[in-house]
């Protein structure tokens, strides 16, 4: 029974990791108040502290975005683009696909970045987000 628990959990994260949807169906999902909940770094969960400002993501259908870090004079403006054939989604600021969709469900957001540790070595950042209630 446990392991069957297992695998329907397994099948139901790679389900929701898939972005297969038209423009309106991921505009619909995707087009919100994003708050970050947590992140992953090499495997660590990073558990938000209350001293650290929310990270916050407002997606807009004209696909264009807002991240606030904390001030709002600090905000990072950019733009998201769907590609409905290979069924990603990018985050582009100052020109740059920086970032990108891995997961999107209607109560949950997955980005991924690149952030490159001293040396060679690259370290993906998982940020986990949840539906921001006002």
């Amino acid at each position: 029974m446990g392991l069957v628990l297992i695998g329907i959990l397994i099948q139901s994260n790679l389900c929701a990791q898939k972005l297969n949807g038209s423009v309106d169906d991921i505009k619909k999902m995707l087009c919100k108040k994003w708050q970050i909940e947590y992140m992953l770094s090499g495997g660590v969960k990073i558990e938000k502290g209350s001293d650290v400002p929310d990270l916050i993501y407002e997606f807009k259908p004209d696909n264009s975005f807002v991240f606030t870090q904390g001030d709002p004079q600090n905000n990072v403006y950019g733009s998201w683009i769907y590609n409905q054939q290979k069924k990603s989604i990018l985050l582009q600021a100052k020109g740059k696909p920086a970032i990108r969709v891995i997961s999107l469900i209607p109560e949950e957001l997955i980005l991924m970045t690149d952030k490159k540790k001293q040396g060679a070595h690259k370290q993906n950042i998982k940020m986990v987000f949840r539906v921001k209630g006002d």
